[in-house]
């Protein structure tokens, strides 16, 4: 009698594991992945970079990748010249050593400790205003917005322009490893994050329910602009 009360324990146990992987996935944020590392050699198309910080990528401490100068989830890269840093975010992770050029999302100027000395990555919405994003994204791509925000009050919202649902993540600027909050949004509709403050620099990903033009608009909350 045992074999079988055995059998029947394993099978249970398997179907609960797979139910929470299931569940895990559902619910999970888009994974954005990470290093810094300093500037070797630096062309219109291409960067090379020594890994000088492994961040949350598969990347050794000292080996030396291929970055392609041209971003996915931002218009204009930084300049860059041999000495200076980089923080490079990547859609996918990567084996140690990649044999090919990797793509970006999205690629900072930093210094040796880590903080990004551009402002002109920064939107700050007391001297900028609202933040309108437009571009195309490819499904369940995520889409970093290429600046970080700055908030002067606790709350922001995002106004969804597109013609299907959209799902937001907002990100520490210092932790891109977990999302802080998430929105669903309906098309036509508008979604507030709120208990920020300015003591960070945030971060905005969006996905769509499917492959659409990316339009929503992101500003701090007035109540001119409440619609929820």
């Amino acid at each position: 009698m045992k074999k079988p009360v055995v059998v029947i324990l394993t099978l249970l146990m398997a179907a609960a594991l797979l139910s929470c992987k299931q569940e895990v996935r559902q619910g999970a944020a888009p994974m954005q992945y990470f290093f810094s590392g300093e500037i070797i050699s630096a062309d219109q198309d291409c960067l090379l970079i020594q890994v000088t910080d492994t961040g949350n990528s598969n990347l050794s401490d000292g080996c030396i990748v291929e970055v392609s100068a041209r971003t996915t989830g931002q218009n204009v890269s930084p300049d860059f010249s041999p000495g200076e840093y980089a923080k490079v975010l990547l859609e996918q992770n990567v084996e140690d050593n990649p044999p090919e050029r990797l793509e970006a999302l999205s690629i900072y100027e930093i210094d040796e400790s880590g903080g990004i000395i551009t402002d002109t990555e920064q939107h700050n919405f007391s001297k900028d205003g609202e933040l309108p994003i437009s571009t195309t994204s490819d499904g369940d791509v995520p889409f970093t917005v290429a600046k970080t925000i700055t908030a002067n009050s606790e709350r922001i919202t995002i106004t969804n322009h597109c013609n299907s649902q959209i799902s937001a993540y907002l990100y520490a600027d210092s932790d891109l490893k977990t999302a802080i909050k998430k929105l669903v949004i309906d098309s036509g509709k508008t979604g507030s994050f709120t208990g920020l403050t300015t003591r960070f620099l945030y971060k905005v990903i969006v996905t769509t329910e499917k492959s659409d033009h990316i339009d929503v608009t992101i500003q701090e909350y007035s109540h001119t602009n409440a619609c929820l």
